[in-house]
């Protein structure tokens, strides 16, 4: 059972820092902000 953690825990790792590293996209920052202002998004 401990190897199964060893590799989810990698994964999963891995997983949220590309999440994170999408948020930083121009396409993101503009779909958020369109929304704040509640208009259409100019992508």
């Amino acid at each position: 059972m401990n190897w199964y953690r060893q590799v989810a825990g990698s994964i999963f790792d891995a997983s949220l820092a590309l999440e994170f590293y999408g948020f930083a996209w121009p396409e993101v920052r503009e779909g958020l902000a369109s929304h704040r202002e509640r208009r259409t998004p100019r992508f």
